[in-house]
């Protein structure tokens, strides 16, 4: 009598594993933009900014499945339908227009799945640092807004991401005089977390905040203007001005042999 076998786990594990292969070698398309955006008219974008969002503390496994407590990470939010975002991008275009919003860096990006992808837009200053004898050293420093991510594609068209966002600025109001040369000191914001969206669904990190004075001058129309006596028609005052960075990112997997599309912002 002869007993045939089949190994019918193996065949399985060997399916699983040449799925696990495809996931890797796939393509993730990330449109990123960096907006800098005043507190008032942030809220003002009638955006439902909510308290949690399916966050991980670490990476994730193939399965979609997420290896840490969902911990609660304040003031992000996704945006997953075409008409609401194409809405709310109009709405931040305006504010840039206004002058009520900075745009930072609007990269697009193309990583594999489960690998780096990062990008830097900036420059760098000098910066003053004191040495232990009482002197000051120079050195160059990068400043701008950094993103590192990890994208990993998922089941059911899911894509996880690892993000890591730092948002620096120079600040003169906190700087150093050096031979009659001020030098700026350097605010730095920085923000983590863990996400999973849907493909083509868009998220929101936000968090990163900055507070400065900004000088507002009103006049008298017409008469502020004339030359040398415009000033006793006008006054100027510093007012207290709080801003956001905002972060949306948007992956999106690439199809194989199709042409990367254009994100809706």
């Amino acid at each position: 009598m002869v007993k045939t076998i089949t190994d019918e786990s193996s065949s399985d594990e060997l399916s699983a594993l040449n799925e696990i292969n495809k996931k890797k070698n796939k393509l993730v398309h990330i449109a990123i933009e960096a907006v800098e955006i005043k507190n008032e008219q942030a809220r003002q974008l009638g955006v439902k900014w909510v308290d949690t969002v399916q966050v991980g503390e670490v990476g994730f496994t193939q399965e979609g499945r997420v290896p840490a407590t969902l911990p609660d990470i304040p003031a992000m939010f996704t945006v997953g339908e075409f008409a609401r975002w194409t809405s709310l991008s109009a709405d931040i275009k305006l504010l840039v227009a206004k002058g009520a919003a900075r745009l930072l860096a609007k990269p697009k990006l193309i990583a594999k799945s489960e690998t780096n992808a990062s990008f830097t837009v900036g420059g760098e200053v000098p910066y003053a640092i004191m040495t232990q004898d009482g002197g000051v050293d120079i050195e160059w420093k990068e400043y701008g807004t950094r993103v590192n991510l990890v994208p990993t594609v998922l089941d059911n068209n899911q894509i996880g991401l690892s993000i890591f966002t730092e948002v620096s600025d120079l600040d003169y109001t906190h700087g150093v005089t050096i031979s009659q040369i001020q030098l700026p000191a350097i605010i730095t914001r920085k923000a983590s977390s863990s996400v999973i969206l849907r493909d083509g669904e868009t998220l929101a990190l936000a968090g990163l905040e900055k507070n400065f004075k900004e000088e507002i001058t009103y006049g008298t129309p017409l008469l502020s203007d004339i030359p040398i006596l415009g000033h006793l028609f006008s006054h100027k005052y510093f007012s207290d001005i709080k801003t956001t960075v905002v972060i949306f990112i948007t992956p999106t997997i690439v199809k194989e042999g199709a042409p990367i599309e254009k994100t809706p912002y």
